[in-house]
C-alpha cells in the first residue's frame, strides 16, 4: 500500500512493491494513475539502492530511480485527435523507513521515499521534479 505526492499537495493512492536482498540492497516500485474525462495518466517509479542503519529500527536508503509517465487522450467522437505521450526520466531515490521486528519471519515496514529528477532539459537550469511516496510493506523475510 502506498500514497503518492507530486508536489501539488494532493495525495494519490498508489500500489507499491518492495524487494530486499541481504538486508542491505533494496528495490521499490510505485504505480499510480488517474482518469479525468478523456485524459488518463499513469506513473511508475522504480528505484533501487543501498539501505543503511540510522538507529534502532530506522533505516535510510539512497540509490537511483527511473520514472515512466504516460498520458493518453482519447476522444471517441474524434479518434484522429487522440494520442499518447510517454516520458522517461532518471534520478535519485532517497528515503527512510521504520522496520517492525516483532513478527519474525514476517516483515512489516513503514517508509517515506523521495525520488528527485531533473525536469527534462531544464536540468541545465537546475530545475528538478520530485515524487514522494508514503508506504507500508508487508511480507516474509528469507
Amino acid at each position: 500500500m502506498a500514497a503518492a505526492d507530486e508536489g501539488d499537495d494532493r495525495i494519490r493512492p498508489a500500489a507499491g512493491l518492495h524487494l530486499g536482498i541481504n538486508d542491505r540492497w533494496m528495490g521499490r516500485m510505485f504505480y499510480y494513475g488517474r482518469s479525468n474525462g478523456p485524459v488518463t495518466e499513469s506513473t511508475m517509479a522504480v528505484g533501487g539502492g543501498y539501505r543503511y542503519p540510522v538507529f534502532k529500527h530506522f533505516r535510510g536508503n539512497a540509490g537511483l530511480s527511473i520514472l515512466m509517465e504516460q498520458t493518453e487522450i482519447y476522444f471517441s467522437d474524434y479518434p484522429e485527435e487522440s494520442g499518447v505521450v510517454r516520458q522517461w526520466n532518471f534520478g535519485g531515490a532517497f528515503g527512510v523507513s521504520y522496520d517492525v521486528q516483532k513478527f519474525k519471519p514476517l516483515y512489516l515496514s513503514f517508509g517515506l521515499d523521495m525520488h528527485v529528477y531533473f525536469a527534462g532539459t531544464a536540468g541545465l537550469y537546475l530545475t528538478v521534479a520530485r515524487k514522494q511516496f508514503l508506504s507500508m510493506a508487508a511480507g516474509v523475510q528469507f
